[in-house]
């Protein structure tokens, strides 16, 4: 077992950055430039999901349209969210959980399908950059052909830096980080309030689900490791 103690994985979007209002005018804002009625929260919540083709096929395009448009969906996104990104704040109580895992003696790392480098422009502007170890992304607005899974990359920094199944928990906002978790044999943390509704997420059987990452605190165990 690595002897850093334990690792967290946090996903980035919805999750550690307060963003969905941003994600959510992005993604009408799409719908609205192909015709398409914009969608409200729940909608999009139950609408959401990985990979991101699966998405805009939940809101009505068909599968033709976003093989032919998925780059065009994706350029119109972030022409959108990364300025209000760029406006946006940690969700509650993100900072404090950071601090508190190098306190007992963890290591944070970022696990995201968005793009390294809009993410790491937002962790230097939040001043994060001592608690986040590693940021693993997609290198391209756009899925690329060879591009790895947020899982996959997830097994070759576990592989690589020495951390076991047993020592490592992920926390997220959606089905996907719970999935990753139990193919993984991870502990997980479903956070509601994200991109996924709360039925959704629970459906899923993740460890724990919160509401908010002030709650987390109570999850740890006199170890220092999340509880189980």
């Amino acid at each position: 077992m690595n002897g850093r103690g334990f690792l967290v994985v946090w996903d980035w979007n919805g999750t550690l950055l307060d963003d969905f209002e941003a994600i959510l005018t992005g993604v009408n804002t799409i719908l609205r430039h192909y015709g398409r009625a914009p969608v409200d929260v729940v909608a999009y919540r139950e609408a959401f999901d990985i990979p991101i083709d699966l998405l805009y096929t939940n809101l009505g395009f068909s599968v033709e349209e976003v093989r032919q448009h998925l780059s065009d969906y994706q350029a119109i996104f972030h022409r959108v969210y990364e300025p209000q990104a760029d406006k946006t704040s940690l969700r509650a109580g993100a900072d404090d959980a950071l601090k508190e895992t190098v306190v007992r003696g963890g290591t944070n790392i970022i696990l995201s399908n968005h793009i390294r480098e809009p993410i790491a422009r937002q962790v230097r502007r939040l001043g994060l950059e001592s608690q986040i170890e590693a940021l693993l992304a997609s290198e391209a607005r756009t899925p690329q052909k060879g591009d790895p899974a947020k899982g996959d990359r997830l097994v070759a920094f576990m592989h690589a830096n020495g951390w076991a199944a047993e020592s490592t928990v992920i926390i997220g906002d959606t089905p996907e980080e719970v999935r990753i978790a139990r193919a993984l044999g991870l502990r997980s943390v479903a956070l509601t309030g994200g991109a996924a509704s709360e039925s959704r997420l629970r459906a899923a059987g993740p460890d724990v689900v919160l509401d908010s990452l002030e709650d987390l605190p109570r999850w740890w165990d006199k170890e220092g490791r999340m509880a189980r």
